[in-house]
């Protein structure tokens, strides 16, 4: 088992992706993780929702609320594709908070669990392949997350004018952290 926190700030988000599947030395591979939320007064307008997605990647099929005291459970595998990828909302002095725990077990995973196809040509009960790390995935629908990301910062946030929308944010500990947020969105889903 590892455990771990996580704290995103306003306009911080968690692309999709499924977890690294093993512990890349001790043979153990990762089997389920877990999330405790601990965010009172928690509004859906904030965002910020865990979303569990189709193994083919081609529809959300959950999106949970990080609400305080909720707890989520779900099996890790090549397919469990998760994350929150929309911009948190949060006002200012607001963070999604919640704490992790992730388990392992000794043993081969099923081979139906994992993406590389020749795991399937033999024996289904024991996958061969070697571990990997995060595979990360673009949500399908980017525009929306462009959208939302205009309704907060306004039609600069999309585009070129979205670097001079983050110089004005300034130098605050809080702000320097949306600031590197933000930025970090820009370069990965806009460009220049």
């Amino acid at each position: 088992m590892s455990t771990g926190t996580h704290v995103t700030l306003p306009g911080g988000y968690l692309k999709v992706h499924a977890d690294f599947n093993g512990d890349f030395g001790g043979g153990l591979a990762r089997r389920v993780n877990t999330f405790l939320y601990l965010n009172p007064d928690w509004s859906d307008a904030y965002q910020g929702h865990l979303q569990l997605w189709s193994r083919n990647m081609s529809t959300c099929a959950r999106e949970i609320s990080p609400i305080m005291n909720r707890f989520v459970a779900f099996k890790t595998d090549d397919f469990s594709y998760h994350g929150h990828p929309v911009p948190l909302l949060a006002p200012e002095g607001r963070a999604r908070r919640s704490i992790a725990a992730y388990f392992y077990t000794k043993g081969y995973r099923d081979a139906r669990e994992c993406l590389h196809p020749m795991c399937y040509a033999g024996d289904w009960r024991r996958c061969t392949c070697k571990w990997h790390n995060t595979l990360w995935h673009d949500s399908p629908c980017l525009a929306c997350t462009h959208h939302i990301m205009k309704k907060q910062f306004g039609n600069g946030a999309c585009g070129v004018r979205m670097k001079r929308r983050l110089k004005s944010l300034g130098p605050s500990s809080h702000q320097g952290a949306m600031h590197h947020a933000l930025a970090r969105f820009h370069s990965e889903h806009v460009g220049n």
